[in-house]
C-alpha cells in the first residue's frame, strides 16, 4: 500500500496490490505501475522500511525511482526496531533517535560519538546507509519533515477489519466503502458487505 500526506497533513491512500509475499517480483509489479500511472512527476519522496525486495527495485535502473527522479529515505522507526533487534539497549535506542532527527552536522556528530563511544559496532552498522537516507541533517530539506511510515501503519491497522474478505470482493467495492472505512465508520466488514463468496461472508 502507498499513501500521501498534503501540506495540511491529510492522509491520502494512493494505491494498494493485493499479492502472494513482498517479494521481488510483486514490489516491481507494483511500483512499476505507481510510476507510470500515479506519480509520474519528479522530486517524489519514498519513505520503506529495509527490505531488500523494496530497495533492489527502488534503485534498479530504469526504475523511475533514483536520483534525480525521486529520493529515498528509511523510517526512523523501523530503523530503531531492527536496533533493538540486533543490540538491545533502550537507552541507546534513545541516543538513536536524537541521531536521526539532528538538525545540524553538529548536532550528528555529537550523538554519534557519543554512540561510538559506547558500541562501535553500531555505529559501523549505521554507516552502512547513507546519511542522506535517515538522518535529518544530511536530506537537504526532501524530507519534507518526514521521517517515519506512521501514517502508514494507521491505514494498515484501519484497514484490517477487512482481511478476512477475499480479494475479488475486496476490489469491488465502491470508492464511498473506502472512505467510511478509513473514517472509521465501519466497525466490521459485515456491516458494509453483503456479497458472498467462497462461502465465507462479508
Amino acid at each position: 500500500m502507498v499513501i500521501a500526506q498534503d501540506g495540511n497533513s491529510n492522509i491520502l491512500p494512493i494505491a494498494f496490490v493485493i499479492v502472494e509475499g513482498e517479494t521481488k517480483e510483486a514490489w516491481s509489479f507494483f511500483l512499476s505501475y505507481l510510476r507510470q500511472h500515479v506519480t509520474p512527476q519528479p522530486g517524489v519522496l519514498v519513505i520503506s522500511d529495509r527490505h531488500k525486495s523494496i530497495d533492489v527495485v527502488l534503485n534498479a535502473d530504469g526504475s523511475g525511482w533514483k536520483l534525480p527522479h525521486a529520493f529515498q529515505a528509511f523510517c526512523t522507526r523501523y530503523i530503531t526496531a531492527n536496533f533493538m533487534t540486533h543490540f538491545r539497549n533502550n537507552d541507546l535506542k534513545k541516543v538513536l533517535v536524537n541521531i536521526a532527527y539532528s538538525k545540524s552536522h553538529r548536532e550528528f556528530a555529537h550523538y554519534f560519538g557519543r554512540l561510538r563511544g559506547k558500541n562501535v559496532a553500531i555505529t559501523n552498522w549505521l554507516e552502512e546507509m547513507p546519511h542522506s537516507q535517515w538522518t535529518q541533517y544530511a536530506n537537504e530539506g526532501i524530507w519534507f519533515e518526514h521521517g517515519t511510515t506512521n501514517t502508514l501503519e494507521y491505514i494498515n491497522t484501519v484497514m484490517k477489519v477487512l482481511i478476512i474478505c477475499p480479494p475479488l470482493l475486496l476490489l469491488s467495492q465502491p470508492i464511498s466503502i473506502w472512505v467510511n472505512i478509513l473514517r472509521g465508520r465501519v466497525q466490521r466488514p459485515k456491516h458494509s458487505f453483503k456479497w458472498t463468496l467462497n462461502s465465507r461472508r462479508c
